[in-house]
């Protein structure tokens, strides 16, 4: 969904005239970027694809099963301790997410 349309739906959904401008909060999300992304029930690292009102979208995504010392991992992914590659992109619904960092890179092997 492009900016203009969702400005559109919002204006609709508040009631007002096209005239008023309505301001969209900036997401912290940077697409592009390798994220570490903690979830309610999983961990997943991979890079920033696209970012839309109630989801997320990775590829290259991991799931991270264990990071190991979580401050070691951070400062590099080679250290994780297990992880499991997905073969198709990651779609996270933004409420399911309990924090987001982002990271150097995503390891990608099987370990």
């Amino acid at each position: 969904m492009n900016n203009e349309l969702l400005l559109e739906i919002i204006k609709i959904a508040m009631n007002t005239e096209k005239s008023e401008t309505i301001t969209v909060p900036a997401s912290p999300y940077i697409i592009g970027k390798n994220y570490h992304v903690r979830t309610v029930t999983m961990a997943i690292a991979g890079k920033l694809k696209a970012v839309y009102p109630q989801e997320l979208v990775f590829e290259n995504a991991n799931w991270v099963a264990d990071s190991g010392r979580f401050n070691e991992y951070l400062k590099d992914t080679k250290n994780v301790k297990e992880n499991e590659p997905f073969k198709n992109d990651v779609i996270i619904g933004r409420g399911a997410i309990v924090d987001c960092t982002e990271i150097s890179e995503v390891f990608s092997g099987v370990k």
